[in-house]
């Protein structure tokens, strides 16, 4: 590789670094940059094209964060897909900067068998905090994103 690439790359990843770190927040987030809870089974997790999918044989709980630019009402949309027989709840938690947050009760997405934007709440984000989405998902279950 010559020295132009080696720093190309490395002055992109350093501006993307940057990015990450930023305060730019997006209006929303997909799936596929949360984590799971239960990170022992996290392998059983299936990502497809950013979409979450939990193919473990037991509920599991997928999470997704972000840091918010504008203080404020923020109401989160949840967009997954609920099998026949499974479950799919929501939580929104506003976080502060300290790390002391305010969370919704969880909220079931009732439409089954069709991928299906939901409400989960509204959070007030205090300033330089952040929002967290918790979800508990049901095998089979499929988290696509989240809007706010």
């Amino acid at each position: 590789m010559t020295k132009f690439s080696i720093l190309s790359v490395a002055f992109l990843c350093v501006v993307g670094m940057g990015l990450l770190f930023s305060d730019v927040s997006l209006a929303g987030a997909l799936a596929c940059t949360g984590y799971s809870v239960q990170h022992p089974d996290a392998n059983c997790f299936f990502s497809n094209f950013c979409t979450m999918e939990n193919q473990c044989t037991t509920q599991k709980r997928w999470e997704v964060s972000d840091r918010i630019t504008s203080a404020g009402n923020h109401t989160v949309l949840v967009t997954g897909f609920r099998p026949n027989g499974g479950t799919f709840t929501c939580r929104a938690c506003a976080i502060s900067k300290e790390g002391f947050g305010s969370c919704t009760a969880f909220i079931p997405l009732n439409v089954v068998d069709a991928d299906t934007q939901f409400t989960v709440g509204t959070v007030n984000v205090p300033t330089f905090g952040g929002l967290l989405v918790s979800c508990d998902m049901s095998p089979g279950a499929v988290y696509d994103s989240v809007d706010f």
